[in-house]
């Protein structure tokens, strides 16, 4: 299944989901291929982003916890943010929002998926055949992910756009013994098991090679797993539910 597909399938899950409201939805048309073949001459892009472009030029799901539902995960909060740009806007010109003269050392870094107003994963365009997904918090700090744009995107799936989860990832910039974990990386950690119940931590590994002990801080109530008859009833057209 492309992940285009794939992503549509997570949209239905979350639609389905009885503690998730999703806010905003849509999948761009495919890229027109003259554009593609025209920017796969002079930029680095793998065939499974042409692929993926190919089949949809842009992919934007957000999703935040449903009326009422805040209680149930404690002193915790949830939301998620994908917004893969279409790939004319990735391999567009970003001085002046990202980098500003040519020593700048973000000068390199090409948005993929801004996520938030702030931040943003972004290809680092370096000469390699394959750039790398980096963490990008803009004006401040950028740190790799160690992923390609199929990496990159296999592990979006899987957290369903939560709410920073590059953080489960990217290492800080001063590792600090007593404080080893950001809040954005505690919070993804220990709700995303309870909402989807599918979700495996392991397989968010901290590129300095911190690994989070296997427990949460509190116990929280779990939330009941969406199944898969309901995420195909949500699938349903509309005029079968009457």
């Amino acid at each position: 299944m492309s992940y285009v597909k794939r992503l549509r399938v997570m949209l239905a899950e979350l639609e389905a989901h009885p503690k998730i409201e999703v806010t905003e939805v849509h999948f761009h048309p495919p890229v027109d291929p003259s554009i593609l073949a025209d920017l796969r001459t002079r930029w680095p892009i793998s065939d499974a982003m042409a692929a993926f472009y190919s089949e949809a030029n842009g992919v934007i799901i957000k999703w935040e916890l449903a009326e009422g539902a805040e209680g149930d995960l404690g002193d915790y909060e949830a939301s998620g943010s994908v917004n893969l740009l279409p790939i004319e806007n990735v391999f567009g010109s970003w001085q002046d929002s990202i980098w500003f003269d040519e020593e700048d050392e973000y000068r390199n870094l090409y948005p993929l998926d801004f996520y938030v107003e702030e931040a943003c994963a972004a290809l680092l365009v370096d000469g390699a055949e394959e750039p790398t997904v980096y963490y990008h918090y803009c004006g401040e700090e950028m740190a790799t992910l160690k992923l390609s744009f199929e990496a990159y995107l296999e592990l979006l799936l899987h957290s369903r756009g939560f709410w920073y989860w590059h953080k489960s990832i990217a290492a800080p910039d001063y590792f600090n013994p007593y404080v080893p974990q950001t809040h954005e990386e505690k919070q993804f950690r220990a709700v995303a098991p309870m909402l989807f119940a599918d979700f495996d931590g392991t397989r968010f590994v901290r590129t300095d090679g911190y690994t989070p002990e296997p427990k949460v801080e509190e116990e929280l109530p779990s939330i009941p797993a969406v199944t898969a008859e309901k995420v195909q009833e949500a699938k349903k057209p509309w005029w079968r539910f009457w």
